[in-house]
């Protein structure tokens, strides 16, 4: 039996379908049989190119974890240069303090020395009387104070404990030659505590800024020679 012929136009009309005209050229197009085979290179491709971006993602999960340790590392390093910097700016004003109030003392205890050696109780070359001696003591107590109240802002409690130590003796001896003592003995006792409360400030500042040990200050006096 044989199969009837199909219309032009149908035939022309399934040509339509499954391609286009460019002037004159035929351009095959896919039919609906054929999209399952169009399918398959582009799954080909989506496959090789998440294969290839698999490929790279250890090295790429490097690079990230590298710039982060590197902001991590620099961010420690700038923070520990801000402290050490810090800290040695402390430093530098405790050592400030210090001195200044071993300053303030030291001039409290030279006038004594001259005023005890106007009492006949020290061997110092300029001896002073009580009366040009007071308004130095007052400017030296004067000074005394605000390094004192400087020194407890700053201080470790180790040496302004020290410092009281000092202190306290320093006020001793001022106390000594303004009630006119005449008592060399007394005072050459009172001069070797004087010395030792000096030197335990001055380690306990040594151990506070982490100096190496200093000198003592006692120095021997050589006696004139005779001609």
């Amino acid at each position: 039996m044989r199969r009837a012929p199909v219309p032009e136009r149908v035939a022309s009309r399934h040509r339509q379908s499954c391609g286009l005209y460019v002037g004159c050229v035929h351009v095959a197009a896919p039919c609906a049989g054929q999209l399952g085979a169009s399918e398959e290179p582009a799954g080909a491709i989506y496959r090789v190119g998440m294969s290839a971006f698999i490929q790279q993602l250890p090295a790429l999960i490097g690079v990230v974890i590298g710039a982060l340790g590197s902001y991590l590392a620099s961010t420690r390093g700038d923070q520990a240069r801000f402290r050490r910097e810090q800290a040695a700016r402390w430093e530098e004003r405790r050592l400030k303090a210090y001195a200044d109030y071993a300053r303030s003392l030291k001039k409290s205890v030279t006038l004594t020395y001259r005023i005890a050696a106007h009492f006949g109780n020290d061997p110092h070359p300029h001896p002073l009387s009580p009366e040009e001696a007071a308004p130095h003591l007052a400017d030296a107590a004067d000074t005394r104070d605000p390094a004192g109240e400087t020194l407890l802002m700053l201080g470790t409690p180790d040496v302004v404990d020290k410092a009281r130590e000092w202190v306290v003796v320093v006020m001793e001896m001022e106390g000594f030659v303004r009630d006119r003592t005449h008592s060399p003995e007394t005072w050459s006792a009172m001069l070797k505590r004087q010395r030792a409360a000096r030197d335990g400030y001055y380690a306990a500042v040594r151990r506070d800024l982490a100096l190496p040990p200093g000198h003592s200050g006692e120095w021997q006096l050589v006696p004139p020679r005779t001609p």
